[in-house]
């Protein structure tokens, strides 16, 4: 628990000082509107006095708090001197990490109704005089709020960015008469504008909803994260959705583990056309390729111990004939392989499986059965009796969602969840662009939904419309429309969201 800090005793017995009764209401902590949240300490030096705001007379100001920098210095561009942004960096307070009487996990009462006891940061840990405390900003945000006509909290569109904008409300005692919540999903011009001629208030349910994330993330991530630390390895973490996650790798391990083996062949033709000049002659040795199966007998068992060998094509493996300059030439006389083990298909021949035996689908059970019908069809000659022809068409992919766009960037560029994570947010918050300054270039990357804006359909459409390299032709009839899961929060997806002028080589 942070300690007060008193006074020093020049200042205290000060006339000026002991005059100004006033005073003592800023270490009065109001009483949370919300009987499930309490605070770690009653004294709140940065929280606003009732009754504070703009001086008589002076230039007044709307206050704009966001909660990184990068997005204040971007949102700048584009208000003009009535407002004034600040950051917030992120949360301003946290459940508190120490234990009390009464609590069976530090800063929660379960017993008690699940109360919450959050706490600010006021101390520098690191022992970095130059990293600045949660108490540090929310006294900077208090002096500015006192002075400002409105107080705009314009944390994430996100039930997080729901708390951060409550967590500052509440400690600043801000008046609820000039405290206002906006929301916006891109930081351009025309979403600031729109946000700002619709101000909102703080929205108690999807607070909620992440007080109830935050504290089983308390609840059941800590001990758990531990239990990996003594049990495991140290550094491992796990919570409310890494547990989830294991329980459904662990239930699929299981069902492959019951699964039964069913041994089963395929056959496949290599053809050419007639008259096409390609000769190639089968090796009767290199005809057939078998797959090993996963352990599954006695022996297997037996020998569990060992190291499972992979799956693999005996086609591939190295020979065990004498000689390795002889393995060597056969290897170079042989044609080269695909990755299933299948020889490559030489210049003007193809490959056709074996779909329909005897008017039903071929169920080769076994070598002597797969033999069979090789044998069958030896001298039987391969005619095309129906060649089918069908056009496809190809549809652009669905916009990002938050998953979509990690599992992309992965396959794609093998980067880790928390580097694409990075990168998006600082798309999201603007970056320097070479003369327009600060600029952001996609909308909110934490979402699960695939809707477009409007606006920036009809801005896309008509720069495609009006471009000299493109022109109607590559325009579509009407907007490709996606749909989103039942469970999705309908917020924009992730996108573009500069104008297609500025946004040139840029993809979301």
């Amino acid at each position: 628990m942070p300690t007060p800090r008193k006074k020093p005793a020049s200042k205290s017995s000060s006339p000026a000082k002991a005059a100004k009764p006033p005073a003592a209401k800023r270490k009065a902590a109001p009483k949370a509107a919300s009987t499930a949240v309490e605070r770690d300490t009653a004294r709140r030096p940065w929280a606003v006095v009732p009754g504070d705001g703009p001086p008589p007379g002076g230039k007044t100001f709307d206050l704009v708090i966001v909660e990184s920098p990068a997005k204040a210095k971007t949102i700048n561009k584009y208000l003009g001197g009535g407002y004034k942004v600040l950051a917030s960096y992120g949360h301003v307070r946290d459940l508190s990490s120490r234990k009390q009487k009464g609590e069976e996990v530090a800063g929660i009462r379960i017993a008690d109704g699940w109360k919450l006891r959050y706490a600010v940061d006021e101390k520098q840990d690191d022992g970095d005089r130059r990293r600045r405390t949660s108490g540090d900003i929310l006294s900077e945000l208090g002096r500015e709020a006192s002075r400002a006509n409105r107080v705009l909290l314009a944390s994430d569109p996100d039930r997080e960015g729901e708390a951060i904008a409550r967590d500052i409300a509440d400690e600043l005692n801000l008046d609820p008469n000039r405290t206002y919540r906006i929301r916006f999903n891109e930081i351009t011009k025309g979403a600031i504008q729109q946000a700002l001629a619709q101000p909102d208030q703080i929205n108690a349910e999807r607070v909620a909803a992440q007080e109830a994330r935050r504290a089983m993330d308390r609840v059941v991530g800590f001990p758990l994260s531990n239990l990996l630390g003594k049990k495991v390895a140290g550094g491992l973490s796990a919570g409310r959705v890494q547990s989830v996650a294991v329980k459904l790798i662990v239930d699929r391990e299981r069902e492959i583990e019951a699964f039964v083996t069913d041994e089963y062949w395929k056959i496949t033709a290599l053809l050419a056309t007639q008259g096409s000049g390609v000769a190639w002659t089968a090796d009767p040795k290199l005809s057939k390729i078998f797959a090993k199966k996963k352990p599954g007998d006695e022996k297997a068992k037996a020998a569990a111990d060992e190291p499972e060998e992979p799956v693999e094509d005996t086609e591939d493996a190295e020979p065990e004939a004498e000689g390795e300059a002889a393995a060597q030439a056969d290897a170079a006389a042989a044609p080269a392989r695909t990755g299933g083990g299948l020889p490559k298909p030489p210049a003007g021949t193809f490959m056709a499986e074996l779909v329909r035996w005897d008017n039903a689908d071929p169920k080769l059970a076994n070598e002597s059965a797969a033999d069979a019908v090789v044998a069958a069809l030896k001298d039987v000659p391969f005619v095309v009796t129906k060649v089918e022809q069908k056009d496809r068409q190809d549809r652009p992919h669905a916009p990002f969602t938050t998953s979509t766009l990690q599992q992309q960037a992965f396959l794609r560029l093998r980067m880790s969840t928390s580097r694409t994570m990075s990168a998006a947010q600082a798309l999201y918050q603007g970056v320097e662009l070479s003369g327009l300054g600060q600029t952001a270039l996609i909308t909110y990357m934490r979402t699960d939904s695939t809707r477009i804006s409007p606006d920036a359909l009809n801005t896309v459409r008509t720069f495609i419309h009006d471009s000299p390299a493109l022109g109607p032709s590559y325009l579509p009839a009407k907007p490709n429309v996606y749909a989103s899961g039942k469970s999705a929060q309908e917020r924009s997806a992730p996108r573009i969201s500069a104008s297609p002028a500025t946004s040139t080589g840029c993809t979301s």
